[in-house]
């Protein structure tokens, strides 16, 4: 690390500072835009943004542009509800500070030009009495609602480091590529000819018209940005006494009049480029994947280093650096939610390894360098999966695993085997395919040609705890489902999965109308221009991204939360009611209704039930059946984009949330305690038979069918203890992808660190976790997460 890293990491210590610049000047832009159509609003909101907000260029900074309008700062979002006294009280107290100037501004803007969020557009097509409204105050699809007005509160309101407009709900990657061949001005330039060619015939010329005129405001702001950025730095140069920050400065002004503006002519600029985009355009808070970097850098990387414009060292430093503006880019929520969810959730993923689109080999040397700069410059944010294809390197998997035993808590591994064959069975050309990347915490997605509006986590215990109490939500008393009448009417355990199958199905039912409310309102109120411009004949069609159907339509996405503790559950049903007739399932109710209080002799039968994870096949397609059939019932389910829904089984931190509000389950497991985490990792600490049992458990589960399966796995420390043993963990990992497996992720911990570490936190700031698709700061985690990863099996061997 060098020193000027070294200055710039520190710098990430302090607590941000909450910002209104972006929304002071988008409140204005609307006022003053009164009328106009939604998505020419937000195109000068976004001009206003990058040719207003305060830029800044920090101490010993390469990289140019900044997520706010003051250093490492969140600036508050208007699509997401009020920041109000309360919650401005709250922020204060958790340490963020708040420009007192500021605050009488936020209350006036609220007063006067109140912002119209999220929950708002949701709200206006439902009415009190709503069939939906009891499956939303369920939060059996999180987030659970408060009211028809105030909506899903506890996620309402919003600061971030990033200077596009919310709500950005699409698990998206840009096409950076072609941006960075043809320069912001020529895309600009597009647009006035296809402005050119509108001879207005229909309503359909109008809207594109309207759209395309859109686009090209938002790209002119980028224009502005650049500039600004190009004029800043050369004053700052001017003025600068140290010869080589002169040096920097001038390169910076240079580089900055070549791009965004024209095509990247070196690594230097396309990088710079690249960070335009990601920081200005692309609302980095989101759900927003950062691409296949050592592809998209790499022709520039090579054509420096053979000229020798570049060193490696030179390098390194950028990526860096490009890791130190990631973690800037924060984001805090409203109280009632950093209650529950915490550890600062990102989902920036850099893809590095795999296969080029002609299937051969794209392990290349910016692949090693990315891993570099992890060891270099340990950082949360952002993360890195490899891409494992039978060609690729067995050193890039070590050199991956090297950075896991230094417990960095990445890279994360994913298999190219299983994710190219879910894009074969979707009818994806093998080109195409071939250069997936992974958006969110590792959805499949394909670069400008497609999305995943709306991932929504759906808490699958909940659907037995509501059947067996006659379709009443305990938490809410209302009535969910349907009654099904006596409980032990059914003589056979198919009999009873039969009938819990059809109310299953209709809660992801219910669930598709809650996402599809969802997807219209963010459709309807918050069109993104900036977005549609980088993504697949977004110009030359004039439709926004979120509205269109691409040429991979995967625009909804559900995400099955607890399957393995439905797995377990009825397995727990099938062998203590149905086979071996230990009690009724009426008696099993009662013992659930007591949360197991007077029953302990029964939840220890239940406990000791064979659990998923133990490679026993029984239990083990238990699970896999019923995640095939969450998956056939989701791909019944219209989408509006005039296509069905598909599957991804990640749970981000929603196990813990998801947990609160499901009672006991027939598996052993009491109300309210955190769910098994991921999609395919065992419930923490009831697979005992070593990882490799795990991960034969883990295939049971239709992977190819599901866009992600998370699965965590966590190592005692000396499981890694030399070198045999880091190869022993890559043959594990070769051999896995080789067979179907989707991914694996890794803790390296002990339990006796982890225990300390929450005792003593103040001597374990920088302990690095991995949770569920991201990293966070074991510390900074809420103690129910904190406890679900102190759970998880500790493994110390193959």
């Amino acid at each position: 690390m060098t020193e000027r890293v070294k200055k710039m990491r520190a710098a990430l210590k302090r607590k941000p500072q909450i910002c209104i610049n972006i929304f002071k000047i988008t409140q204005e832009t609307y006022a003053a835009m009164q009328g106009e159509p939604a998505e020419l609003c937000r195109a000068q909101a976004m001009y206003n943004i990058l040719t207003q907000i305060p830029i800044f260029i920090q101490e010993g900074d390469l990289l140019a542009g900044n997520g706010a309008g003051t250093p490492g700062g969140l600036e508050i979002d208007i699509a997401n509800g009020i920041w109000d006294e309360y919650e401005i009280k709250m922020l204060r107290e958790d340490g963020y500070t708040f420009d007192e100037r500021d605050e009488p501004v936020l209350y006036e803007l609220n007063r006067t030009v109140p912002p119209y969020g999220l929950n708002d557009g949701m709200g206006a097509a439902l009415d009190d009495n709503s069939y939906l409204m009891p499956f939303l105050y369920s939060g059996m699809g999180l987030s659970r609602w408060t009211s028809r007005k105030r909506g899903r509160q506890n996620m309402s309101c919003n600061a971030q480091g990033g200077l596009s407009l919310s709500p950005a709900h699409a698990l998206v990657c840009l096409d950076y590529k072609t941006a960075l061949k043809t320069g912001v001005k020529e895309m600009v330039d597009e647009c006035d000819r296809q402005l050119s060619k509108i001879r207005f015939n229909s309503i359909e010329d109008y809207e594109h018209s309207v759209y395309i005129r859109s686009i090209k405001i938002a790209l002119s702001g980028l224009l502005e940005y650049g500039k600004r950025y190009a004029k800043l730095a050369q004053e700052m140069a001017e003025k600068e006494k140290d010869i080589k920050r002169r040096e920097e400065l001038l390169t910076m002004a240079q580089t900055c009049e070549q791009v965004p503006a024209y095509p990247a002519r070196n690594f230097r600029e396309a990088l710079q480029m690249y960070w335009f985009i990601f920081s200005a355009v692309a609302c980095p808070n989101a759900v927003l994947g950062m691409g296949r970097l050592d592809q998209l850098l790499y022709p520039y990387y090579e054509k420096d280093i053979a000229e020798g414009r570049i060193t490696d060292e030179e390098v390194l430093e950028y990526l860096d650096i490009l890791r130190i503006k990631d973690m800037e880019l924060g984001s805090v929520t409203s109280k009632d939610h950093r209650d529950v969810s915490d550890g600062e959730a990102r989902w920036h993923n850099v893809v590095i390894g795999g296969v080029k689109t002609d299937g051969t080999d794209a392990t290349n040397r910016l692949s090693y360098l990315i891993l570099d700069a992890i060891m270099d410059c340990p950082t949360l944010h952002h993360t890195v999966t490899i891409r494992v294809a039978d060609s690729t390197p067995r050193d890039l998997i070590i050199k991956g695993l090297e950075c896991v035993k230094a417990g960095l808590s990445m890279p994360a591994f994913v298999g190219d085997k299983s994710y190219l064959k879910y894009f074969e069975l979707n009818n994806v050309p093998v080109e195409w395919a071939r250069d997936y990347v992974l958006t969110g915490c590792l959805d499949a997605n394909l670069p400008g040609k497609s999305r995943s509006l709306n991932c929504s986590m759906f808490i699958v215990p909940m659907c037995l705890d509501v059947f067996l109490n006659q379709g009443i939500d305990r938490n809410t008393k209302l009535q969910l489902g349907h009654a099904v009448g006596d409980l032990d009417q059914w003589k056979t355990y198919e009999e009873f999965l039969e009938a819990f199958k059809y109310e299953f199905k209709y809660f992801i039912e219910l669930f598709a109308q809650r996402c599809n409310l969802m997807l219209s309102a963010i459709q309807k109120y918050f069109p993104d221009p900036a977005k549609t411009a980088f993504m697949y004949r977004g110009i030359e069609d004039g439709v926004d991204f979120q509205e269109k159907q691409m040429p991979f339509e995967n625009a909804g996405v559900f995400s099955p939360v607890g399957m393995v503790n439905l797995g377990n559950s009825l397995m727990a049903i099938k062998k203590l009611v149905y086979e071996q007739k230990v009690v009724s399932l009426s008696e099993m109710k009662k013992a659930l209704d007591a949360n197991w209080e007077g029953y302990e002799m029964l939840q220890r039968m239940c406990l000791n039930v064979d659990k998923y994870g133990n490679d026993v096949p029984e239990v083990d397609e238990i699970v896999g059946d019923m995640y095939l059939y969450f998956e056939q019932c989701a791909s019944e389910c219209p989408c509006i984009t005039g296509t069905y829904y598909r599957t991804s089984a990640v749970s981000i931190f929603a196990h813990a949330p998801g947990g609160m509000l499901t009672g006991a389950t027939p598996d052993g497991r009491v109300a309210g305690e955190t769910l098994a985490d991921g999609g395919a990792s065992p419930v923490g600490g009831q697979d005992t038979h070593g990882p490799l049992a795990a991960l034969k458990s883990s295939l049971k589960i239709p992977m190819d069918d599901f866009q992600a399966v998370l699965l965590n796995m966590k190592f005692h420390p000396s499981a890694f203890k030399d070198d045999k043993d880091v190869e022993k963990v890559a043959m594990m990992l070769e051999t896995y992808f080789a067979q179907g497996g989707k991914h694996v992720q890794f803790n390296v911990c002990d339990l006796k660190t982890l225990q300390d570490a929450q005792e003593h936190p103040e001597k374990h700031e920088d302990l690095m976790v991995r949770v569920a698709g991201y990293s966070a700061y074991f510390v900074q985690l809420t103690k129910r997460l904190q406890g679900e990863i102190m759970r998880r099996t500790e493994n110390t061997s193959l």
